[in-house]
């Protein structure tokens, strides 16, 4: 069994870009930061993501809370932008502290993030190559998307595509902020770069 423990000195951050709270905290990740935008519109307060819940984190993030002088109970809707784990963390500790508060993402993002933070979908996958007689990575390689923190810790560890976190969050208020102001309701399209993230899960083809 193997005991992995983080030990990071997390810091933060607060900003006000054009009417608009930002909570930056950093993590001990590639991504290096994670932020929490909050802001009001008309009467109603809007929280953008929910953060990470480890270690300090949300201690951090609460006092930020404190010190821009917003509370929990203030916060009518919290929009999450897509399923890492850095940012759905706090979802849950959200609803204690304000039961009305209102959570919502898009039905794309929930179903993946029940899919991904499942890990027995995996071992199922593992499970049914070993039956086939199939050696992950030897025979079969398996690669996942979004590149969640449990992809580095499970074993085999699991190749994925890792998306551009923060960039998509930014490009997410930014859109919002744009609507807001022109009281726009047209789609916007954006495409990013991914990257592919190698672990033990992928090999070289195997020559037929």
């Amino acid at each position: 069994m193997t005991l992995i423990l983080f030990a990071h000195n997390f810091k933060l951050e607060t900003n006000i870009i054009e009417n608009v709270h930002q909570i930056q905290i950093t993590v001990p990740w590639a991504v290096r930061y994670v932020c929490v935008y909050i802001f009001k519109i008309d009467d109603s307060y809007i929280m953008f993501d929910a953060g990470l819940d480890m270690g300090n984190w949300p201690k951090l993030f609460f006092s930020a809370l404190d010190k821009i002088g917003i509370s929990m109970k203030e916060i009518d809707y919290c929009f999450i932008s897509h399923e890492h784990t850095d940012h759905t963390g706090l979802m849950r500790r959200f609803k204690r502290l304000n039961p009305n508060i209102q959570i919502m993402m898009s039905e794309a993002a929930h179903e993946t993030l029940k899919w991904e933070t499942n890990p027995d979908n995996y071992k199922e996958l593992l499970e049914g190559a070993k039956e086939m007689g199939l050696q992950v990575p030897g025979d079969l390689s398996i690669v996942g998307f979004d590149d969640m923190e449990i992809a580095s810790f499970i074993t085999p560890g699991l190749s994925t595509i890792r998306q551009p976190a923060y960039t998509m969050g930014k490009l997410g208020v930014e859109i919002l902020l744009d609507h807001i102001k022109d009281r726009s309701s047209s789609a916007v399209h954006k495409i990013l770069e991914t990257s592919l993230v190698i672990r033990d899960s992928t090999s070289t083809a195997p020559l037929r």
